[in-house]
């Protein structure tokens, strides 16, 4: 594991109930500390922390221990503000495509009014923060997990801490609370899942983001998580027997 150590604390870290620009600082601080970067590379919205692309890069740079080098292909790239833009980033090493992830960005999907206007710009930089996460993702929750265990933290900050690094700054969406009703039942959820998993162009890098995706997601009952991760697990190894 890596070297970025905080040092044991007895003051509980603060937020939930932040109300001032001075908490809104100590937030970000204290979660680039668990995280081991600069606060640069934290970015505070609704009060929560999360880490933005420079966050994810610095760490890439650290734990990797190589190069960054991305190709980029783009699925469809938008001409105007109403056509969505979808980009797909591969992680390559010695010339070889080893991991890949896909970035979606519509004037529905972005919270920023400005970076409505930039959708393409927004598509490719979800597609980096994926497939660099999808690289390093073990090493800095190996990471958090010891610089957790050294503060006194209660269990709804430590999970906010954890989101801080799952879900990236420029995956926050606003969404309306007229729609937070139409999410798919968990049966309804679990079969169209299933139908993903079933689809035979899957990559390795978009399966390992559909296992996150379905670890993370709290409406499926503990057997269908199992069932989905096994399904998955099956595809992977699939991919890996046909190298």
């Amino acid at each position: 594991m890596s070297k970025a150590l905080v040092k044991k604390t007895e003051k509980a870290l603060m937020w939930g109930s932040i109300t001032s620009q001075d908490k809104v600082s100590v937030l970000a601080t204290k979660v680039a500390q668990v995280y081991g970067i600069p606060p640069m590379g934290v970015t505070i919205l609704g009060n929560l922390p999360y880490l933005n692309k420079d966050g994810r890069l610095m760490l890439y740079e650290e734990l990797a221990k190589q190069p960054l080098e991305i190709e980029t292909e783009w699925i469809q790239y938008s001409k105007n503000t109403e056509e969505s833009a979808i980009c797909r980033k591969f992680l390559v090493k010695d010339g070889k495509r080893i991991l890949d992830a896909i970035g979606e960005a519509s004037r529905a999907s972005v919270k920023l009014e400005m970076v409505k206007n930039t959708l393409n710009m927004m598509a490719e930089t979800r597609a980096l923060n994926r497939v660099i996460w999808l690289a390093i993702a073990a090493k800095v929750f190996d990471r958090v997990k010891t610089n957790l265990s050294l503060m006194n933290v209660t269990e709804e900050e430590a999970k906010a801490v954890t989101e801080a690094g799952r879900v990236s700054a420029e995956e926050i969406t606003e969404t309306p609370k007229k729609e937070a009703t139409k999410k798919l039942a968990e049966p309804e959820l679990f079969v169209a899942v299933k139908k993903m998993i079933d689809n035979p162009d899957h990559t390795k890098g978009t399966l390992l983001d559909l296992m996150t995706r379905v670890a993370h997601d709290k409406r499926f009952t503990a057997d269908h998580r199992k069932e989905l991760e096994n399904l998955i697990s099956v595809k992977l190894d699939v991919i890996d027997n046909k190298k």
